[in-house]
């Protein structure tokens, strides 16, 4: 059969350059190497393996030998458990042949200290009459014809994607004695919300996070005005970038979020198409970039099912509103008086798709907004917020923009053994795992998320020593 023969093609000429010493260093250079290479053209990822579905036993058992004789571990993704099986020395078990059954596997390679290696992403192909056929119901092609122009056409090596996709995270450590002096004798206080500058690991999890359900993205650059934590390492994927890195002079120093924010699409070497990550945003399900960004040019914005600024206005109206509400509140003005019409929701808890151009077309547009939030050394009630809503909005009102309403949850300390009690995690792309009312004084809140983000992200990123 057609399908079987290119299968044993690949077979042979992988065989022949490990023999010969060409190109192949590890077990992932061969499980690139014997791809039928049907998806990676498409997709630009040539992560994306396409394998022979019948060969997949035999594959799976070189690639665990290959990756066990040079001292790394070979892990399967097991979809009912939700967790990372290490399978390095397994045989053919039953719950390998379930994953395979699904016509998708997930496979990182991960060395002696946990830490990844690399990630793939196989489809399994099974040939039926004169077609090839896709196992995976959600694959990027489903079906091919079995003939040898058809296949030699898909055949190409992956080209490099036009639509590169970055990722930005913004941190603050209050334990840092730079930073916490700085504060204190710009705002003649202490540090008064401790819930909101702490943190707990959040920023390396999250990064773990984005390795392993969407090691797509090419560039992660932490924007921050704090050191690194301990366990952080310059690689060349994960960069620090320092306030005055980015920033003018004129607003330095600034602990406002919303002042913070308005200068993400200025960090030198972003790509047009980045995702914004608070450092307690998770990514909790294999994502692609179209999860962010169309392929038609737009940005995904992912809005509440249901309206809350007539609610945030009668609260702000009453002088019970926090800022981050005003700020809200004043986005929608802006966009009411420059298009007529008054936006009811605001953004999930979930990371955020921007467009370089977007956002400058933004800045452009309301430059006295741009200007007063980032003059504002704390947030105030005069502030815009405008990576959680204005952009959004205004991107939707300019056709740059989709909106999607996908599952997400805010994780709190009073709602965290449900969460992970009901593996709700299982059932959604994102979470949150909130500080705040509190929380840093809940032990239990406390010692689930150290428990639980090391158990659901096990694999060392690129940022970690």
């Amino acid at each position: 059969m057609m399908l079987a023969s290119r299968q044993a093609y690949a077979w042979d000429a992988t065989f022949e350059k490990l023999f010969e010493g060409r190109g192949i260093f590890n077990a992932g250079d061969v499980l690139e190497n014997l791809s039928l290479n049907f998806t990676a053209p498409v997709t630009a990822n040539h992560r994306d393996i396409d394998l022979a579905a019948v060969t997949f036993p035999f594959v799976f058992e070189a690639l665990s030998k290959l990756a066990e004789s040079s001292g790394q571990r070979l892990y399967i993704y097991n979809g009912a458990s939700a967790e990372w099986v290490d399978v390095t020395r397994s045989r053919f078990k039953a719950y390998i042949q379930r994953e395979a059954r699904s016509g998708c596997i997930e496979v990182a390679f991960v060395d002696q200290d946990q830490r990844l290696i690399s990630r793939y992403s196989i489809t399994l192909w099974k040939q039926a009459g004169n077609y090839i056929e896709a196992r995976n119901p959600a694959a990027p092609i489903k079906r091919i014809r079995a003939n040898e122009k058809s296949l030699a056409r898909r055949q190409k090596p992956p080209q490099a994607n036009e639509h590169q996709v970055d990722a930005v995270f913004t941190w603050v450590d209050s334990s840092d004695p730079d930073w916490r002096a700085s504060f204190e004798l710009h705002s003649h206080t202490k540090v008064a919300d401790k819930d909101r500058f702490d943190q707990s690991d959040e920023l390396r999890y999250s990064i773990r996070a984005v390795e392993q359900f969407a090691p797509w993205i090419k560039n992660i650059f932490v924007f921050s005005n704090c050191a690194p934590p301990s366990w952080y390492s310059a690689s060349g994927k994960v960069s620090w970038v320092r306030h005055e890195e980015v920033i003018p002079s004129e607003y330095l120093p600034t602990f406002n979020s919303h002042s913070i924010e308005t200068f993400l699409h200025h960090i030198p070497n972003l790509s047009e198409n980045f995702i914004y990550f608070n450092d307690d945003f998770f990514i909790s399900d294999f994502v692609s970039p179209q999860d962010f960004h169309t392929h038609y040019g737009q940005s995904v914005s992912r809005l509440e099912p249901y309206g809350a600024i007539q609610y945030l206005e009668e609260i702000c109206a009453a002088d019970q509103g926090e800022e981050w509400q005003y700020a809200a509140l004043n986005g929608a003005k802006l966009i009411y008086e420059r298009f007529g019409f008054r936006p009811r929701q605001i953004h999930r808890h979930a990371p955020y798709a921007f467009q370089k151009s977007v956002f400058q077309q933004l800045e452009q547009e309301f430059p006295d907004a741009f200007h007063s939030t980032r003059s504002a050394r704390f947030r105030t009630r005069g502030d815009y917020s405008v990576a959680s809503f204005l952009y959004h909005h205004y991107a939707l009102a300019v056709r740059s923009a989709l909106e999607a309403n996908d599952e997400s949850m805010i994780v709190r300390h009073t709602n965290y053994a449900r969460f992970e009690k009901q593996k709700l995690y299982k059932n959604m792309k994102f979470f949150c795992v909130n500080d705040g009312g509190g929380s840093g004084e809940h032990a239990g809140y406390m010692q689930f998320k150290l428990r639980f983000l090391s158990k659901r992200y096990p694999f060392k990123s690129h940022a970690e020593r």
